[in-house]
C-alpha cells in the first residue's frame, strides 16, 4: 500500500518519530542519487517539508495510463516502470530520476502506467504544493523537468 509521509498533512500523516526518521532518509538518498543537483540545502529542506515523501512496495501501482499528470515524482530510492499504452513502449526509472510529464497549469491524462519493481521511495509535487515555492525553487525545478524531459526524448 503506497505510504505517504507529510508534516501537517492531514490523512497522510505517519507517527511524528517515523515520519521525521523518513525524511531524513529520504534527504539522504536524494543526496546519494544526485537527484538535485546544484540545489542549495535551504532550498532542499524546503522541498523536503513541503512536498509529499511516498513509498511503495514492489509491484505497487504509482499510476495509470488515463489518470491525471499532475504531480512530479522524483524517484530517491528504488524503481519504477513504465509501460505505454503501446506495448513496445517500456522505460525504467531509478535513484534520482524524475518522472516529470507534468503541466501543472493544464494536466492531461497519462498514457503509461507506472509499477514500482522493487520498494521505492518518493517525493510527490503536485501543483498546489509547486504554486506554494518561491519564484527560484519554481525555476529550479521547471528548467530541470524541461532538461530531463528533453535528455528523455533524446534517448527515444
Amino acid at each position: 500500500m503506497l505510504k505517504f509521509w507529510k508534516q501537517g498533512a492531514r490523512g497522510h500523516e505517519g507517527d511524528a518519530e517515523e515520519t521525521q526518521e523518513s525524511l531524513a532518509q529520504g534527504l539522504r538518498d536524494a543526496g546519494e542519487a544526485g537527484a538535485f543537483p546544484a540545489l542549495p540545502d535551504p532550498d532542499l529542506v524546503r522541498l523536503f517539508n513541503t512536498a509529499v515523501l511516498a513509498k511503495l512496495t514492489a509491484g505497487e501501482r504509482l499510476f495509470d495510463a488515463g489518470d491525471p499528470a499532475d504531480r512530479l515524482y522524483i524517484i530517491l530510492a528504488g524503481r519504477i516502470d513504465l509501460q505505454g499504452t503501446d506495448v513496445a513502449r517500456h522505460e525504467g526509472f531509478g535513484a534520482g530520476d524524475w518522472i516529470c510529464d507534468v503541466d501543472f497549469a493544464a494536466p492531461v491524462a497519462r498514457d503509461a502506467r507506472a509499477v514500482a519493481r522493487a520498494p521505492t521511495t518518493l517525493l510527490i509535487i503536485d501543483a498546489p504544493t509547486f504554486a506554494a515555492f518561491d519564484a527560484s525553487l519554481k525555476t529550479y525545478l521547471s528548467e530541470r523537468m524541461a532538461r530531463l524531459n528533453l535528455e528523455r526524448l533524446r534517448r527515444l
